[in-house]
């Protein structure tokens, strides 16, 4: 049983993409924290707790943004030209 359990959470884990996303842009002030995001055809300015498709924004920092998937989580550094 745990054999089969390991099994399928690892085929999860491989079936899972991570996304093609950069981060053009972070802006952070007492006011909050809003990230601007670019994919491959469009572009979006999120903030925490925010949905983008099946993904969820789920910290935005200095260095990056952290989305979350299910139980994963896929950090997106900051693109500096």
């Amino acid at each position: 049983m745990a054999v089969a359990l390991l099994l399928l959470l690892c085929f999860e884990a491989l079936a899972l993409s991570v996304p093609r996303i950069e981060v053009s842009g972070i802006v952070i002030s007492e006011r909050g924290r809003w990230a601007i995001l670019r994919g491959q055809s469009q572009g979006w300015i999120v903030r925490p707790g925010q949905k983008l498709g099946d993904y969820t924004v789920k910290r935005i920092e200095r260095a990056g943004v952290t989305l979350g998937f299910k139980k994963y989580e896929f950090f997106c550094p900051l693109t500096v030209p």
